[in-house]
């Protein structure tokens, strides 16, 4: 009977919907607009990328390209620096990513200001990455053929390395003077814990925190599912994308789900991402200041087949939206990150309005 009523009221809504449309009453359909202008928007991140593409020749860059390629530059630095630290890295891994971020550093060098400290990041990680080869080439039972590749891979990779000799070996690291607490500064990405468990009233000091985030009209549609099985913590990583290799040995993974229906129409459909992403970040921070180490796991979902068994295994209903994943855990002692490396303040600020 309820069923009934439901399909009779929504045929009701699309009757009157139609009618209001002609009358000119009511706007299009939201939903396919808001998806035009969507596509319109992102049919940006299909620019030439031509510095990626290892047989196209690099080209005079311009200002509009210079921003995309500190983008690419972050990015793929940023994945040879996590790869150095998995417990279980492949030898030599990442050479066609080091081949394209040399691409990058040849083109971004000459640039003064902000972009320095960025190249000057990426240029320490791959002398990180070379040293890393170097011993592994000592001390590890490698075939002989692959142990003459690697070494001329090396060789090459310091080669290139030697433009950039007066480059400091230390970046550039946090402010130190800031009038604001260090816990903005502290916080980073940790990939290394003790197997040590995180007691649930820990865990459930983190949510205090994250509830204390601002949300939009309050309505605070979170849920935090913390998930300790290792089964599906593997499942979790297979639909969190870039966990995989270290973060399925934290103690804990939180999967961050967020109410659709608390939003009302598809001008609204962007709010549950703000809302978990402000809440993530409070947790993120409370976890910092507790001396918990934390590494953020996006659900940026391609293989859906896999995020409808996850769903299935943890009974998740179909209204919460699978937004993020979160790693938690306590950090190893003797785990040694290098600084990462922020944009310049100056890259990134505009005032009143664009030039």
């Amino acid at each position: 009977m309820r069923h009934t009523v439901g399909a009779l009221v929504s045929f009701v809504r699309r009757v009157l919907g139609r009618i209001l449309r002609v009358l000119g009453l009511r706007p299009g359909d939201l939903w396919l607009e808001g998806y035009r202008r969507e596509r319109w928007l992102f049919q940006h991140t299909l620019c030439d990328r031509y510095w990626l593409n290892l047989n196209s020749p690099l080209r005079l860059l311009s200002e509009h390209d210079a921003e995309v390629v500190e983008f690419d530059l972050l990015r793929f630095a940023h994945a040879i620096d996590k790869g150095l630290y998995l417990p279980e890295r492949r030898v030599g891994f990442g050479r066609d990513k080091i081949r394209c971020i040399l691409n990058m550093l040849k083109l971004l060098a000459p640039s003064a200001g902000g972009r320095q400290r960025v190249v000057t990041w990426a240029v320490n990680i791959l002398r990180r990455y070379a040293r890393a080869l170097a011993k592994d080439l000592e001390t590890l039972d490698i075939a002989s053929e692959k142990r003459v590749e690697l070494a001329n891979w090396l060789e090459k990779l310091r080669d290139a390395l030697e433009q950039f000799d007066q480059l400091p070996d230390v970046c550039e690291g946090p402010p130190s003077k800031t009038g604001l607490s260090d816990i903005y500064f502290k916080r980073r990405s940790v990939r290394c814990w003790k197997d040590e468990d995180v007691d649930n009233s820990v865990l459930r000091t983190l949510v205090e925190a994250a509830l204390w985030a601002p949300s939009s009209c309050n309505r605070q549609p979170y849920k935090f599912l913390f998930i300790r099985d290792a089964k599906v913590k593997r499942m979790v990583l297979d639909v969190a994308t870039g966990g995989r290799g270290f973060a399925d040995m934290a103690p804990v993974v939180l999967l961050l789900l967020v109410d659709v229906r608390a939003y009302y129409s598809p001008s609204e459909r962007h709010l549950a991402y703000i809302d978990a992403a402000l809440a993530s970040q409070n947790l993120a921070l409370a976890a910092c200041e507790l001396g918990l180490g934390t590494v953020w796991l996006n659900c940026a979902v391609e293989d859906f087949a896999k995020e409808d068994e996850l769903r299935g295994e943890l009974r998740i209903p179909r209204w919460y939206a699978l937004v993020g994943a979160m790693a938690i855990g306590w950090p190893l002692d003797d785990t040694r990150y290098e600084p990462s490396v922020r944009r310049s303040v100056d890259d990134v600020i505009v005032f009143e309005r664009f030039a």
